[in-house]
């Protein structure tokens, strides 16, 4: 008698080890893991943009209202800012004031070194004393963009370009989104 239940206890574990087994396949490929898909996706978002990283090759930037105007086949965008940056009343610097679609960012250049630990990969940057970086970044992904920055009516920066895009995904070759971005690094002499 014992030997006819150890055979269907047997039965049964087995059973269930294949629903399981069978189950957690499921899971996996359900989620991209397996034979037939990678790893899953992230959320790690991006959108299409154009980018431009100017530097000032001398020790500072030059004071005074800066006018900055991007020129696109769509239409012209503008933003502007005050150097020295005014100091807010809870702290901080005054940060540029840009039209929908254009991002200006001002901040100190730096100057960046990177170590290897056990297991950690440090980038340390720490700030090149008077010298400055600006970040441009434009929505979308215009054809043509020519950049202009101009303080107290003086020309300190006139380029153009014609953008070669590259497709940018964030979170793994077969995730969305998709995006389109270019970017360019100029020099204030």
């Amino acid at each position: 008698m014992k030997k006819p239940c150890r055979t269907y206890l047997e039965r049964s574990l087995v059973s269930s080890a294949l629903g399981m087994t069978a189950a957690l396949c499921l899971f996996l490929v359900g989620c991209g893991w397996g034979p037939f898909g990678s790893k899953g996706c992230t959320d790690i978002g991006c959108s299409d943009q154009f980018g431009a990283t100017v530097i000032a090759s001398s020790t500072e930037l030059p004071e005074g209202t800066h006018t900055l105007t991007v020129t696109t086949e769509v239409g012209m965008l503008s933003c502007s800012f005050v150097v020295p940056f005014e100091t807010l009343p809870g702290g901080g610097t005054a940060v540029p004031q840009c039209q929908t679609g254009l991002g200006v960012f001002v901040g100190p250049n730096t100057s960046c070194t990177e170590m290897l630990t056990d297991g950690a990969r440090i980038l340390r940057c720490d700030p090149i004393p008077g010298q400055f970086k600006e970040t441009i970044s434009i929505s979308g992904t215009p054809t043509s963009v020519r950049v202009q920055q101009l303080v107290a009516g003086a020309t300190i920066l006139d380029r153009s370009v014609m953008p070669e895009y590259q497709q940018h995904r964030p979170n793994g070759p077969q995730c969305d989104p998709l995006c389109r971005q270019a970017s360019v690094e100029w020099t204030i002499p």
